[in-house]
């Protein structure tokens, strides 16, 4: 696992559909793989777990959560650096994901310092809706709970 750097790399994308995501948590119909994206094909959804699974493992990952409000699910990932952003995009054909859905999508993407990290996973504990999917052991946060209660994965409870 690489050591921690200095400053990392954040993502936010944005899908925005008005009314639609209230009940995301909950609802496999309101999940990308399992519901209204489900139609991009198996093989991409194979491939995008594949590359998650490898950037997440490497320790390249720093954090994947999912903010939800009524109409919008945020993306945020946080990267050990642009490369490794670089190197998960190349895994995975997301122009193919874009063109399958008819949500508007908004991404950013920029440096983030290492106290600005702490501080926005720190802030995370105040959001109402939230799947915290994977976070870095070195940025544990009490109150945090990380897991997706729709998958087949244990939820961990930060205590």
């Amino acid at each position: 696992m690489p050591a921690l750097a200095e400053n990392y790399w954040i993502t936010e994308t944005i899908v925005y559909k008005e009314n639609f995501f209230a009940d995301y948590i909950t609802n496999p119909a309101k999940r990308f793989e399992t519901g209204f994206a489900s139609n991009v094909g198996k093989e991409f959804w194979k491939q995008y777990k594949a590359a998650y699974t490898t950037i997440k493992n490497s320790g390249s990952l720093i954090l994947r959560a999912k903010i939800i409000d009524n109409n919008t699910v945020t993306i945020r990932q946080i990267y050990q650096s642009r490369k490794d952003r670089n190197k998960f995009i190349s895994l995975v054909d997301t122009n193919r994901f874009y063109k399958t859905i008819d949500f508007k999508i908004t991404e950013t993407e920029t440096s983030i310092n290492v106290s600005d990290t702490h501080q926005l996973i720190a802030n995370m504990l105040n959001c109402n809706n939230i799947l915290v999917q994977h976070l870095h052991k070195d940025f544990y946060v009490p109150g945090i709970t990380i897991g997706d209660p729709l998958k087949n994965e244990p939820l961990v409870y930060l205590t």
